[in-house]
């Protein structure tokens, strides 16, 4: 019996591989390409991308939160709400029983990190700053596990002129109006990408050791509630996961390949998937060539949508939406 269940799944897929690969990426319109998408939301009916516009005046890079919606599956986008809150960078947008919340950094770009969650009960127009969590920690997602919220990210600080970083996660029990510590991240990870629980597994990605040029990234999973962690196969350590989320009976991590050419960093998108919650990684389905990058990741109504920097690394973003149907 167990001999012919692994052969369905097999069989299973590569149906679906073949299926998808014979589809084609398509870019989602009126997104301008200087907004960089960070983070992607399915809420009453709705799906919502957040993230934020990006310029330079001179040599000094500017930016500020812009949201999206789309009710036609990610097709079409259009403005949405306003947010105005003090923070300048966008990681993360989450609605959550009629409260919006957000995270990024407080104020312009500057050499020690100042963050801030704030959160809104009038649709955005006013908002209120979580004390909770230390202005020190960058919250990367924020998400719904059980009736709490979960947020994930890091602390960062520096040495003199050596940046450091080590993974943090916080609960609410109260729709993200107060914060305590979650589970403990491993120590082998400095960032934490992604956060997701899976049939009472906590699956982590992010980078294994200190910050350095090249990049080593991994996946670890928890199935004691963080006690005791272990490293996920199948994963190569030059792919930055950015995002792991479910689908039915298997997990997909988007992401990318990062490498250097002599002094030039360059990338390429990449999508995974796990059919035994999290502990043994395959490609998946190849992603468009027109981004370099996998930021954020949703797979809804039999559609893939992700989103990343068009090209490869350049001073002035260009960023862009795509989407394949299954």
């Amino acid at each position: 019996m167990k001999k012919n269940r692994i052969i369905i799944l097999m069989a299973l897929f590569f149906a679906d591989i073949l299926s998808l690969s014979a589809q084609e990426w398509i870019q989602g319109q009126n997104i301008p390409s200087d907004i960089s998408i960070t983070s992607l939301q399915e809420y009453e009916g709705k799906i919502i991308a957040f993230g934020q516009k990006q310029w330079r005046e001179g040599q000094q890079f500017f930016s500020e939160p812009k949201s999206f919606v789309s009710t036609d599956n990610g097709s079409t986008w259009n403005e949405y709400i306003n947010i105005s809150n003090g923070n300048s960078t966008a990681n993360t947008l989450f609605f959550s029983n009629g409260r919006i919340l957000t995270s990024g950094r407080k104020g312009d770009a500057q050499l020690d990190w100042i963050g801030a969650v704030c959160y809104s009960d009038d649709n955005g127009k006013t908002w209120k700053e979580v004390e909770t969590i230390p202005q020190d920690i960058s919250i990367t997602k924020i998400q719904k596990w059980e009736g709490q919220l979960i947020a994930f990210g890091l602390k960062q600080w520096r040495e003199g002129f050596q940046f450091f970083s080590e993974p943090k996660s916080f609960v609410s029990e109260d729709n993200g109006s107060t914060w305590k510590p979650f589970v403990t991240i491993t120590t082998k990870l400095s960032t934490t990408n992604s956060l997701m629980i899976s049939r009472n597994r906590i699956i982590a990605s992010g980078r294994e050791g200190e910050t350095q040029l090249d990049w080593f990234g991994a996946i670890y999973y928890s199935d004691d509630n963080g006690a005791t962690w272990s490293k996920a196969n199948g994963l190569p350590s030059d792919i930055a996961v950015s995002e792991i989320v479910s689908n039915n009976d298997y997990l997909v991590a988007a992401g990318q390949r990062q490498w250097r050419e002599g002094m030039q960093f360059l990338s390429e998108a990449k999508l995974y998937r796990s059919f035994d919650n999290g502990t043994t990684w395959k490609e998946f389905i190849p992603v468009t060539n027109e981004i370099s990058t996998a930021i954020p990741l949703l797979i809804t109504n039999d559609r893939i949508i992700t989103a990343g920097r068009l090209g490869q690394a350049q001073l002035d973003w260009m960023g862009a939406l795509f989407y394949i149907d299954k």
